[in-house]
């Protein structure tokens, strides 16, 4: 199991989401590039499990919310605690939300997928960092066994993925999160195309929508 290994810190990294949250270290000791790029390289010798790669998601996700709050001094405690949740808590409520996917998923295949719903801006339900990982685990269930072994001479650079999509969406104002997913060959691939994607909602260049409950995420272009 991946474990961090920084001046301040060295264990596995739900422990140092602990000590931040009690405050026992400072977020300022918190290299995330390290600790991205480090995870990167335990995934080219290692094969986790998903739900090993989605708590490292949660983790880093929360982890960099807490920096960048501390960092420009956002004293929003109904951000933080919309966004910060504890890793127990959601250990406790995926697998039930999997289930609800799943369950319909298979609504799906039963009943008529040529019905055309309305749109309407006015009725977008905002998703939550709980929903991206939610279908973020799907996907990755999806490819178990469709894996593309390449040979890769760099790593690649969550700087480089956020300009990729920025680069898309000067094109495009909104596109399914899935269809942005799907195309990409390697797990180390896509999981720096979602923490890049994190940021960018982060940094509110980005917003993440549904027009149903369960029904497919996009990604919409402030």
């Amino acid at each position: 199991m991946f474990r961090v290994c920084l001046p301040v810190y060295e264990g596995f990294i739900d422990g140092l989401f602990s000590l931040l949250q009690k405050k026992k270290i400072t977020p300022l000791d918190v290299e995330i590039a390290k600790i991205t790029s480090a995870y990167l390289r335990y995934l080219y010798h290692n094969e986790p499990s998903l739900d090993e790669g989605t708590d490292f998601l949660v983790t880093t996700s929360n982890i960099l919310l807490l920096k960048s709050n501390f960092l420009l001094n956002i004293q929003n405690n109904k951000e933080e605690e919309e966004f910060s949740f504890n890793l127990e808590e959601y250990r406790g409520y995926k697998d039930a939300s999997i289930w609800l996917y799943e369950r319909f998923r298979e609504e799906e295949d039963i009943f008529p997928i040529n019905i055309v719903y309305p749109i309407s801006e006015e009725k977008e339900i905002n998703v939550s960092i709980f929903e991206l990982f939610s279908s973020l685990k799907g996907i990755l269930e999806k490819r178990k066994g469709k894996e593309i072994v390449e040979f890769v001479i760099d790593e690649p650079k969550l700087e480089e993925s956020i300009e990729k999509i920025k680069d898309i969406f000067k094109r495009i104002k909104k596109i399914k999160f899935i269809k942005l997913m799907q195309d990409i060959k390697t797990r180390i691939e896509v999981i720096i195309t979602f923490l890049a994607i994190l940021e960018l909602i982060r940094i509110s260049f980005l917003r993440a929508v549904q027009y149903r409950p369960f029904s497919n995420i996009w990604l919409i272009r402030k």
